[in-house]
């Protein structure tokens, strides 16, 4: 890299306000002697701006209001991701209660609880860092990329979960039909866990997948780049 290369870097530096107080007395001293470098700085300085004005158009034009109601319902999702989480651990609580015959329900119980507990407190650190990221942003423009971030993601996330899902229930369907076990009954608890999971299949087929493309569509987003 030559010495001009090397200040046109610490012009870009200084227009993102990255510039240090010792880097900022060379590029000065050297933007004095070298014409070049403050035509660089012209141009950059003029960019910046047309880029600036660009972006407040843009923004002019966008439904904030639906934005916010956007991150909003992720932190609201944020909320039901965990309760959900504990309503599914209780429910695996009772299904391995009701399957297992009375003289070993509480050994059966205790040695499943630690695995519950360890799943409700991965889904908790999820949501708590997914809320956290969503009350930080400071602006309209981050609030609009991550909003469409959000919706990429929730097409992404529908379309692979739906197959995933089908694909659980028909192992469990399966285990059920087929499935024997010494100290719980099978066809109870593993028919019990398909329950939920053919209605997790149908929220994502019928409801969860159409309502993210239509976002995606709403907002411009390209949703066949990620079938």
């Amino acid at each position: 890299m030559t010495r001009c290369e090397e200040f046109e870097v610490a012009i870009e530096k200084r227009l993102h306000g990255a510039l240090g107080e010792p880097e900022q007395a060379a590029l000065e001293e050297h933007l004095a002697g070298c014409p070049g470098c403050r035509a660089y700085q012209a141009a950059a300085r003029g960019a910046e701006a047309g880029m600036s004005q660009r972006a407040k158009a843009a923004g002019a034009e966008v439904d904030w209001a639906r934005v916010e109601r956007g991150i909003r319902g992720g932190l609201y999702a944020s909320v039901r991701m965990l309760g959900g989480a504990v309503v599914t651990a209780a429910y695996m609580a009772w299904l391995v209660w009701v399957s297992t015959a009375p003289g070993l329900r509480e050994t059966r119980l205790l040695r499943t609880l630690p695995a519950m507990g360890i799943m409700v407190v991965l889904v908790a650190f999820v949501a708590a860092y997914s809320a956290r990221r969503l009350v930080a942003l400071v602006d309209h423009e981050e609030m609009l990329e991550t909003y469409r971030s959000l919706v990429f993601a929730n097409v992404q996330w529908a379309r692979r979960m739906q197959w995933a899902t089908a694909a659980i229930v028909a192992f469990l369907l399966y285990k059920a039909l087929t499935g024997t076990a010494a100290t719980f009954d099978a066809t109870v608890y593993y028919g019990g866990l398909a329950l939920p999971m053919a209605a997790a299949w149908t929220y994502l087929r019928r409801v969860k997948l159409p309502r993210a493309e239509r976002e995606a569509r709403d907002l411009g987003i390209a949703t066949r780049a990620v079938r």
